[in-house]
């Protein structure tokens, strides 16, 4: 069975970071498809990289293997770890980047460490450590990890448990100058206004429910309330920065 890996990052869609994930993605043999799911994660923003992944995971296949890396604390004490969510796996750091998808899963999380090679990049565990990872269990191999017995032991479980309610901040502005919010859209009724920088905001499905230039919010294609503006920047409007 074909399994596709999907990148989610912090490193931007400009640097050289991308590319070299998928190099050595590639210089493995592997055929597996790579998917760029995200690279533009507020750097360091491990909140909100939570916040956007756990929306985006159930737009992938079922069995996908998801890299993420939003990793200030690379190559220090957090721990490199495994989720296994259902069919699913997420490779990656121990410092909460997890915890929303573990939160909001239906599946028990079920955890593994990894072992980090001699003689590898000490900040780049995205393609030395995690990805080489995701390699083995997208050909069905559980390679080098080892099963974690108490959960409590994981950061991640942790702070999925410590979560109480959605993340209330703009955690992403898009290219738009749409404001996606962390707040998922079955905790908000469309009757509700919302009010963001001194505003009142109603509801709309689309935008030419408003006129051009008026700011309003709906939920977005990811289940999650972004604020919008018809035909003009949201961001700019509200003079709001992500």
């Amino acid at each position: 069975v074909t399994r596709t890996i999907a990148f989610f990052t912090d490193f931007g869609s400009q640097d050289i970071y991308v590319g070299q994930l998928h190099a050595a993605a590639k210089k493995t043999g592997s055929d597996c498809p790579l998917v760029d799911l995200f690279h533009d994660v507020n750097s360091f923003d491990i909140h909100a990289g939570a916040s956007l992944l756990a929306a985006m995971l159930d737009y992938l296949p079922h069995n996908a293997i998801v890299v993420g890396v939003v990793d200030p604390g690379v190559g220090g004490k957090r721990l490199p770890i495994a989720v296994e969510l259902g069919e699913r796996w997420l490779v990656g750091p121990d410092n909460g980047l997890f915890s929303r998808s573990v939160a909001w899963s239906t599946s028990e999380a079920q955890y593994w460490t990894l072992e980090s090679p001699i003689g590898i990049a000490k900040t780049f565990h995205g393609r030395d450590v995690f990805l080489p990872v995701a390699i083995d269990l997208a050909d069905g191999e559980l390679g080098q990890i080892r099963r974690v017995e108490d959960a409590g032991d994981i950061s991640t479980h942790r702070a999925a448990e410590e979560i109480e309610g959605d993340d209330q901040r703009v955690i992403h502005v898009d290219h738009y100058g749409n404001l996606i919010s962390g707040i998922r859209g079955v905790a908000i009724a469309p009757h509700q206004n919302i009010v963001i920088a001194g505003r009142v905001l109603a509801h709309a499905d689309y935008y030419e429910r408003v006129p051009v230039g008026e700011c309003f919010w709906y939920v977005n294609s990811i289940g999650l309330l972004e604020i919008s503006a018809n035909q003009a920047s949201a961001a700019r409007a509200l003079n709001v920065k992500g």
